[in-house]
């Protein structure tokens, strides 16, 4: 059946009405949700661009029309919205449109910019697997701002609990249901119990009846005749304050302030309930005695064989250089060693911070020179040792400070007598990926193929496993955060010890850089696979790769 020139046309006019109710759709959903959205097809021409574009960019509105090169759009957001906000020393023109077209050809790719008008503005970048691209573009001036008021309120809480902890008298605060909410390190101290078991419970459960009666008595009258109320002791006819009480907060949401005037002589003002319930709970408030009473022996429990992994020291690398963190964590799996990695001082202290409330210790902290902070802002015991090196000194740094404890593990593995060892499981597949999509899909390939494998989010943590466990075939990303994938597979073939058999370093690229191919190859790629991976691209990959080490191990 031969189709009329009426019903061509017919089909024609259904066709751009539907392409102008989805741009219209497209259109409104971005009015509605104050975003901006650009779609390009694989050959990066501008596909679909939504007005509110020029509300983040102003740019000419032609360079918005379908048809247009991304290239020349990015362009042109440069030249007039950010090259004049850019830092002293701005990348050049070039540098700056390379780097952003290779970003929209990253599966999921999150940037910041800001605009002339002091704005923030968050693009989200995805590539689709047909090759389309999309960028999302969004103002998020006033979530930052708010997020920078949060973290100074944080700073604020924190500035404002130190004050109180250190403080020579104890300090609770109660709620209006007489409710702890807020104690110091005197009042725990007072109180012979941990901090756990006193906040949350009603303060009828700690303070003596007629001293929380006096207490209840002037939280009447705080903030109505006197700011602060003296209370004296029920039991003693001395003049002298036992305690203050104060009113904070708004009239809604207030609370109480019990500060008490010494820490001695308080004792009878505190019910015994909470420090009996101490000594007979278990765990560590367990341990507690009372002076009245004999110290009782504790039963000691059955000793167990120590594990091997007891015996490994704890490290934290402390530096924002790639080649300091990669030569720090290449010695690591030789000394017997677990590492934790940082980038700023901000991140170290929290570090410490959490390792402190687990009570776990750390062996060693190893920084660069650029990461200038000290023991006393650190607040680190005796049993912390610090290390400050270069880059080309860490390694031989490092090992000379493990050394003693790796001479331990090696006695231990020589004398296995009363050693747990934890099973090893042989790793197959390194897969070398900080993309968290292409980790999902990597996983489920791999799991439903039934391969052992581990995966590492950055050149360093590769660097580590690979030494450590000598997997048969690395799968790698070369757009790594912090080096590039062919960077890293070098710097792999060097360190590859003589008459060692050779691990498989496959590529893995984006259509945009498949032109990269021969450059991994030249860098000592075994092979390069192209995304969009498939369970049957993989599993021949991995066929033919494991083949050739069995091969060459037999």
């Amino acid at each position: 059946m031969h189709k009329q020139p009426g019903d061509r046309q017919t089909t024609d006019r259904t066709w751009a009405s539907a392409l102008v109710l989805e741009h219209s759709l497209l259109d409104a959903v971005c009015d509605a949700q104050g975003s901006a959205l650009l779609v390009v097809d694989s050959d990066d021409i501008i596909v679909y661009a939504s007005p509110q574009l020029l509300n983040f960019f102003e740019i000419p509105e032609f360079y918005l029309q379908a048809g247009t090169r991304l290239r020349d759009c990015l362009g042109a957001i440069y030249d007039h919205c950010i090259r004049a906000i850019l830092s002293p020393n701005p990348p050049s023109r070039e540098e700056w449109l390379a780097e952003r077209v290779a970003s929209h050809w990253r599966e999921r790719f999150e940037t910041l910019d800001r605009t002339v008008k002091k704005r923030t503005v968050r693009q989200l970048n995805r590539r689709l697997a047909n090759g389309f691209g999309i960028c999302a573009i969004s103002d998020i001036t006033e979530q930052k701002k708010r997020e920078e008021q949060w973290r100074t309120d944080l700073e604020r809480v924190e500035v404002t609990e130190n004050i109180l902890d250190s403080l020579p008298q104890p300090v609770m605060v109660w709620d209006r249901q007489h409710i702890v909410v807020g104690i110091n390190k005197a009042f725990v101290a007072m109180m012979g119990t941990s901090e756990d078991a006193i906040l949350g419970r009603p303060a009828a459960d700690l303070l003596e009846s007629r001293f929380l009666a006096s207490l209840q008595q002037a939280e009447q009258q705080v903030g109505v005749r006197e700011r602060f109320i003296r209370i004296a002791d029920p039991g003693s006819s001395q003049a002298a304050p036992a305690a203050y009480i104060n009113r904070i907060g708004k009239t809604d949401r207030s609370f109480c302030v019990v500060t008490f005037a010494s820490v001695d002589g308080a004792a009878h003002l505190l019910r015994p309930t909470i420090r009996a319930e101490s000594r007979n709970a278990p765990g560590p408030a367990a341990h507690i005695t009372s002076p009245l009473s004999p110290p009782q022996r504790q039963p000691q429990p059955a000793t167990e064989p120590p594990r091997e992994d007891s015996l490994r020291q704890r490290v934290v690398i402390a530096s924002s250089d790639p080649i300091f963190l990669a030569n720090a964590v290449g010695v690591l799996p030789q000394q017997a060693s677990d590492r934790c990695i940082v980038h700023s001082p901000y991140e170290l202290r929290a570090v410490i911070e959490l390792a402190r409330s687990m009570a776990m210790s750390i062996d060693l902290i190893i920084t660069d020179r650029a990461m200038s902070v000290s023991r006393e802002q650190l607040a680190l015991d005796d049993t912390t040792r610090t290390l400050v090196a270069d880059r080309n000194s860490v390694a031989e740094r490092l090992t000379q400070h493990l050394q003693p404890r790796a001479a331990t593990i090696a006695q231990t593995r020589s004398h296995p007598e009363g050693i747990v060892r934890a099973p090893k499981k042989t790793v197959e597949i390194l897969v070398v990926e900080d993309n968290e999509v292409n980790q999902i899909v990597f996983s489920q390939i791999l799991e439903g193929l039934g391969r052992s494998y581990k995966l590492a989010v950055n050149g360093a943590d590769a660097l580590a496993i690979w030494q450590a466990e000598r997997p048969a075939i690395v799968l790698m990303d070369i757009s790594l955060p912090d080096i590039n994938g062919m960077d890293l597979c070098r710097l792999m073939r060097q360190r590859q010890r003589a008459g060692e058999r050779r691990t498989a370093i496959i590529g893995v690229l984006v259509p945009a850089f498949d032109h990269d191919r021969g450059r991994c190859l030249d860098a000592g790629m075994d092979d390069v696979i192209v995304k969009p991976l498939s369970p049957d691209m993989i599993e021949q990959l991995l066929d033919r790769h494991l083949e050739t080490h069995r091969h060459a191990t037999a």
